[in-house]
């Protein structure tokens, strides 16, 4: 979708339809000239509690060619008080929905005027929610493939040029966003270890990035057992993605590190059907990992990162690793692998380890659809969040404040390492039996290999991929932690 800045009035500016936001029991100039138009029929619409103006409220009406514009749609965003970014992102994403279901090509706005936020933040929500919400992922189908719709263009019908840099950052943000959800959403027969190490190079050579791919052979020679154990099962081989953006020699250096499952099938301890089916999904930490590092050398930020991508399938064979077995890792720790569907913490721990031993960040952040446990703890829209660095943790929930992609802090005391101690091996890969805190004997093996480094964990089993559209979600890979980090960088960098 496009975006463009159109220096019309109101009622010379033409589209298939017209987005006029609405605060309860707020009036404004636009509005009240459309109502005329229209005959009174937007506050016939208020009077008779058709349209309230709460959040996401939706309400249209045909303009019988008394306007330029084909339709309006009045969207709400509640009370005042209330109001926040995240509000105004959401209602443009319902709106963006509305449009695709009725094919509308193009579609205009005003840009709303709040005391609250400047117009260049407005813009910048209104941008990501508009955009976001008019994804589609339809590159597989073929019936009636000619009548499917796409919003091409939105207008911001405004005389402030001002709000072009939020325009072009809300682009590309949100592009990284969407790669993040094709990424997801394509089926792991596509995107294997190797196919998702193309694309990272794509990116990079697009974006500015210093991309590395270790192969099979590289991996073996670094001795990373934990990350090949989980490869043993596949006939596809396993890749590890290293990017690199380092625009100040003299800045601080951030590593953040996700997990690339690109099919979970549990392994040797195979998961039931209804667990199996969308685990084309468990790449989702190392597809935020790509696209928040493409974000971050757009945008130019004086920061310096490292993304690294541990990638592999995990599947059951003849050659599969088996419960009992002790696989010796990176940093040199031995694991004793005791459940085959607890992987991804294992290539996680190879990762984090080689972040710390060679790069020495100031920072790591890793992030996984790691466990069903945080799922059950904090549901399907919020991330686990586990650190020991009070400082930290305090950033990260300032940038979900900030962004609108909601984490929980979850407590990593230390007695959560005793559940992971091994009889035979340094640590092992599950925690108690009974599944009693999942979530965080999870986070409390991968603080096993982070020795000296600032870490934190997120989970994001819950947020990645979901079932139900809303607003500017879509069923399927959504890109979380992309703008939950890139908000976190700006943070960091402003510092």
């Amino acid at each position: 979708m496009d975006i463009e800045i159109l220096n019309r009035s109101l009622f010379e500016a033409k589209s298939q339809l017209l987005v006029l936001p609405v605060i309860e029991s707020q009036e404004y100039g636009e509005l009240n000239e459309v109502n005329h138009k229209l005959n009174n029929a937007v506050k016939d619409a208020i009077k008779d509690k058709e349209f309230e103006a709460k959040p996401n409220q939706l309400y249209s009406l045909n303009t019988l060619n008394n306007l330029s514009h084909k339709k309006i749609l009045l969207v709400g965003l509640g009370k005042e008080e209330d109001l926040t970014l995240e509000k105004i992102r959401q209602a443009y994403g319902s709106c963006s929905k509305y449009a695709n279901s009725l094919k509308i090509k193009h579609y205009s706005t005003i840009l709303l005027k709040s005391k609250k936020f400047k117009p260049e933040e407005i813009t910048q929500v209104l941008v990501e929610g508009a955009r976001l919400g008019s994804y589609q992922f339809n590159k597989f189908k073929t019936k009636d493939k000619d009548k499917l719709s796409k919003i091409n263009l939105l207008s911001i019908i405004t005389s402030n040029k001002e709000i072009a840099h939020s325009i072009k950052k809300a682009i590309i943000l949100t592009d990284s966003v969407l790669l993040v959800r094709d990424l997801v959403n394509n089926p792991a027969s596509l995107k294997t270890p190797t196919y998702i190490a193309e694309i990272a190079k794509k990116v990079s050579k697009e974006s500015g990035l210093k991309c590395t791919v270790l192969q099979k052979p590289q991996i073996e020679k670094l001795k990373m057992g934990a990350l090949l154990g989980v490869a043993k099962g596949s006939t596809q081989p396993p890749t590890f993605v290293i990017l690199e953006y380092r625009p100040n020699k003299k800045a601080k250096t951030i590593a953040f590190v996700g997990k690339g499952i690109t099919f979970d099938s549990g392994g040797i301890n195979l998961k039931p059907w209804d667990g199996m089916k969308d685990m084309r999904d468990d790449m989702a930490g190392a597809s935020t990992v790509l696209g928040l590092m493409r974000t971050a050398a757009l945008l130019r930020l004086n920061i310096n990162l490292v993304g690294l991508m541990p990638l592999t399938e995990n599947m059951p064979s003849g050659s599969a690793m088996k419960p009992g077995d002790i696989l010796t890792t990176y940093s040199g720790k031995n694991i004793e692998m005791l459940h085959s569907d607890a992987e991804g913490r294992l290539i996680l721990a190879d990762a984090l380890s080689f972040a710390e031993k060679n790069f020495k960040p100031d920072k790591i952040i890793d992030l996984a659809t790691l466990t069903g446990a945080c799922v059950i703890a904090l549901g399907t829209n919020i991330a686990g969040l586990m650190s020991k660095n009070k400082d930290l943790v305090k950033d990260l929930l300032k940038a979900s404040e900030d962004s609108g992609e909601r984490i929980w802090e979850l407590p990593l005391y230390d007695e959560f390492k005793k559940e992971v101690e091994s009889s035979i091996a340094d640590v092992k890969n599950i925690g108690n039996p009974k599944g009693y805190a999942g979530a965080i004997t999870a986070g409390a093996f991968l603080s096993e290999f982070v020795e000296k480094t600032t870490w934190a964990h997120l989970d994001i089993a819950g947020p990645a991929f979901i079932e139900d559209a809303s607003h500017y979600l879509t069923p399927g890979g959504t890109g979380f932690g992309v703008r939950l980090l890139i908000q976190f960088l700006l943070n960091e960098s402003s510092k």
